[in-house]
């Protein structure tokens, strides 16, 4: 009784997945082509991002040896696929970040975009005011404290293994379930060894305990370096101290993705149906930025120098 959740793999796996790796496939024969046109200070954050892909790009293809080779789930595979998409969605967010601080915030130059709300800047030396932090620093603090609690939550997610119900879909059709059982899958076992969906995919319990309590803690060690770097009176130290707390947002963030997934909808297939939605729609958008920000070679340096 199995074909419901047939249906809804097969779906995911010989259609979204395809797709997502195909697009995969598009944007980073398009970034290379990009790179080529671009100056050194905008090549350095397009970098991130196309490193950022290329770890998202890895781990679609552990992900595909594990569906179309193996053809079931395997611990190794689940756990090169977090570690990718983890650092993917890290350097993802530190990759934008500076792209949008390059092209439209300018932070610490004298044309911040949020000089419309502060007046006047006390981090530009020029204005007379150099206190050496921003009026926003209490906020980003605050940002990071909030940070490190959410640290917290994961921890207390179970790490039990996880298995197909199939029960939850079975269709209304007896006479389509019956030919499912009695002749589609005898004729498939001839060709190949079919195992069934509660067989192939499990969660086992190692790529857990990397999302909900290796991920966690290193998202708070790394937030915490970053709010020690950001106290410091030094503009350089500020800036990778931020960097450090984006890096870390992007890894707890893959966590809470995977424990809303998994634990929360408790289903192995709505996981794995929303996980191939979630990276259409992240290849969407960096498809989109690529448009937005770089189409017909729009590349502008900031040639002014921040503070030191």
């Amino acid at each position: 009784m199995e074909f419901g959740s047939f249906l809804i793999a097969l779906s995911v796996n010989g259609c979204i997945k395809i797709i997502v790796m195909i697009l995969c496939v598009i944007l980073l024969i398009r970034m290379s082509k990009i790179k080529k046109n671009l100056s050194a200070e905008s090549l350095f954050s397009f970098n991130i991002i196309f490193y950022s892909l290329l770890m998202f790009s890895a781990s679609e293809l552990s992900c595909a040896i594990e569906t179309y080779v193996l053809m079931h789930s395997h611990y190794i595979g689940r756990i090169i696929h977090s570690i990718c998409s983890s650092m993917g969605m890290a350097t993802f967010s530190v990759g934008i970040y500076m792209l949008v601080d390059q092209r439209l915030v300018h932070f610490g130059l004298k044309r911040c975009t949020m000089l419309q709300v502060c007046k006047s800047c006390t981090l530009n030396k020029d204005a007379g005011h150099n206190s050496g932090r921003c009026r926003f620093s209490t906020i980003i603090l605050l940002g990071s404290i909030l940070l490190c609690f959410l640290c917290i939550p994961p921890f207390f997610a179970s790490t039990e293994p996880m298995y197909i119900n199939s029960s939850n879909y079975i269709l209304p059709f007896e006479s389509l379930n019956n030919w499912f059982d009695q002749t589609f899958i005898p004729f498939v076992s001839q060709f190949t060894p079919y195992k069934s969906l509660s067989a192939s995919m499990i969660l086992t319990t190692a790529p857990q305990i990397l999302d909900y309590r290796i991920a966690p803690t290193i998202t708070f060690i790394l937030t915490f370096i970053g709010i020690i770097l950001f106290l410091s009176n030094s503009f350089s130290k500020q800036s990778k101290g931020v960097y450090f707390i984006v890096f870390a947002s992007g890894i707890i963030a893959y966590s809470y993705y995977q424990l809303i997934l998994y634990r929360i909808t408790n289903d192995i297939l709505v996981e794995a149906l929303g996980h191939e939605v979630g990276e259409l729609l992240y290849l969407i958008v960096l498809t989109k930025l690529l448009t937005i920000f770089y189409s017909n070679n729009n590349d502008n340096d900031d040639a002014k120098k921040r503070p030191a």
